[in-house]
C-alpha cells in the first residue's frame, strides 16, 4: 500500500517538477514549419511510434506528464470497461459484440490521436529548444578547386573538400 501511495504522489508531483511548457509554446511556434535539424532533443517519429504503441508514452518522455497520463488513463479505462462489460455482466451476446467493437475502435482512435499529439509536441518543443539555446548546427561539405602559385616556379591546381561547420 505504501508503494502505491509513493507512486501516486510521484505522479502528482512529476508535472510540477518537469518543464511542461507545451501549452505556452504552441501559441508561439507552429509545428507545420518544423524541419529536423541535428541537435534536436526529440525525434517526432520516435515519439509518435512510442505513443502509438503505449498511449501517452511519448508525452511522458517529452515532459508532458499530465497529458501522457490522460492518454494512458483513457486507454486503461477502455480496456477495463470492455473487460467489465464482457466478463462481469449478463448482457446479451449482441450487446457484448457491440461493446467489444466500439471499444476496439476507441482504442485504435486513441492510439492514433496519441501518436499525432506526441509528434506535434516534439516538433513544438524542438522549435522552442532551438530558440532558447540558439542551437542550430550547420554542416556543409563543399568541393574545393583553386590555383596555387608555388613561388612562381610551377603552378599546381589543388583539389579537395572543404568542411564548413557553424554552431
Amino acid at each position: 500500500m505504501k508503494r502505491i501511495l509513493v507512486i501516486i504522489t510521484g505522479l502528482i508531483i512529476l508535472p510540477f517538477a518537469c518543464n511542461a511548457q507545451y501549452s505556452i509554446y504552441k501559441a508561439k511556434y507552429d509545428y507545420r514549419s518544423y524541419s529536423y535539424q541535428l541537435g534536436d532533443p526529440y525525434k517526432p517519429s520516435q515519439m509518435s511510434l512510442s505513443s502509438a504503441l503505449i498511449p501517452g508514452l511519448g508525452q511522458l518522455i517529452e515532459g508532458e506528464s499530465m497529458r501522457g497520463l490522460g492518454f494512458l488513463g483513457g486507454s486503461i479505462s477502455l480496456v477495463a470497461f470492455k473487460w467489465i462489460v464482457i466478463w462481469k455482466t449478463d448482457a446479451s451476446w449482441t450487446a457484448k459484440d457491440v461493446i467489444r467493437k466500439s471499444t476496439l475502435i476507441g482504442q485504435i482512435g486513441l492510439r492514433v490521436w496519441s501518436g499525432i499529439n506526441a509528434s506535434r509536441i516534439a516538433k513544438v518543443n524542438n522549435l522552442a529548444f532551438r530558440d532558447k539555446y540558439n542551437s542550430t548546427v550547420s554542416l556543409k561539405i563543399l568541393p574545393y578547386s583553386g590555383l596555387l602559385d608555388n613561388y612562381g616556379f610551377c603552378k599546381t591546381e589543388p583539389v579537395g573538400i572543404t568542411l564548413l561547420v557553424s554552431f
